[in-house]
C-alpha cells in the first residue's frame, strides 16, 4: 500500500488526490505501478496526465518484454516520450499458434458486444493480427496489449463514427469478468470528438457496460 502521506510531502494532499483519481478513473481501481514507480513520478514531477499515461504503457510493455521495468525509475523526464517510442518501435512479441489461439478464445467472449448501429460500428478486434494492424493503422500502442488480452484483462474494439468517417479504438479492462471502460482514442493517441464520445456514452449506456463520466476520455 502506498503511503499517501509521503507522497503529500513531496507534492501536495490535492495533487496527490488529483493523481489517484485519474489513476482510478483511467485504470481501474487495481494496482497500476508499485509503490516504487508511483513514488518516481512524484519526485520527478511526472504527475500530469499526458506523461502518466506513457510512464504506464511503458512499463507494462517493459514487463511483457520481460525487461527491467526499473530502468523506467532513471529515464529523466525530458526523455521519457523518446524512451517510449524506441522502446514500442522495437517491441516485438511471440504471436505463435498456441497464443493466437488463446487470444481468439479470450476476445470470443464479447463477439456479442460488436454493432452496427445509424450513427456507429464497432467491431471486435478478433485476433493479434488484427490488434497489430489495429496498433500500426492508429499510431498507438494497443498492440502491446496482446497478452493481457490473452490473460482475460483487457479486450479492444474498433469503433467508426459513421456520420464524421471518424475512426477510434475502443478498449476495456475486464475486472472480475465485468467490462469496464477504459479507453476511446482517435489516431495517435487524440482526443475523440465530442459526437463520438456521446456516441460512446450511448454504447456503454445500451450494454450497460460500467463506466466513469469522469474519464478523460469521455469527457
Amino acid at each position: 500500500m502506498i503511503d499517501k502521506i509521503l507522497l503529500e510531502k513531496k507534492s501536495s494532499k490535492i495533487e496527490v488526490e488529483i493523481f489517484f483519481d485519474y489513476l482510478n478513473n483511467n485504470f481501474g481501481d487495481g494496482e497500476v505501478l508499485p509503490n516504487n514507480h508511483i513514488e518516481n513520478i512524484f519526485e520527478r514531477k511526472l504527475n500530469h496526465e499526458t506523461l502518466v499515461e506513457y510512464y504506464i504503457d511503458t512499463y507494462r510493455t517493459l514487463k511483457i518484454m520481460n525487461q527491467d521495468t526499473d530502468t523506467l525509475l532513471n529515464v529523466e523526464k525530458e526523455k521519457l516520450l523518446g524512451f517510449h517510442h524506441i522502446l514500442i518501435k522495437d517491441f516485438k512479441a511471440d504471436s505463435d499458434f498456441y497464443l493466437e489461439q488463446k487470444f481468439k478464445k479470450q476476445v470470443d467472449n464479447y463477439r456479442h458486444l460488436s454493432c452496427d448501429e445509424e450513427n456507429y460500428k464497432i467491431e471486435l478486434i478478433q485476433d493479434i493480427k488484427q490488434l497489430d494492424w489495429e496498433g500500426k493503422y492508429m499510431n498507438h500502442c494497443i498492440a502491446t496489449y496482446r497478452y493481457i488480452i490473452v490473460k482475460g484483462e483487457y479486450v479492444g474494439f474498433k469503433f467508426f463514427n459513421k456520420k464524421s468517417w471518424e475512426r477510434l479504438t475502443l478498449g476495456f479492462s475486464v475486472v472480475d469478468n465485468n467490462l469496464v471502460f477504459n479507453q476511446l482514442k482517435a489516431h495517435s493517441n487524440f482526443p475523440a470528438s465530442k459526437q463520438s464520445r456521446d456516441f460512446a456514452v450511448d454504447y456503454l449506456t445500451k450494454h450497460k457496460i460500467k463506466f466513469s463520466e469522469s474519464n478523460n476520455d469521455l469527457k
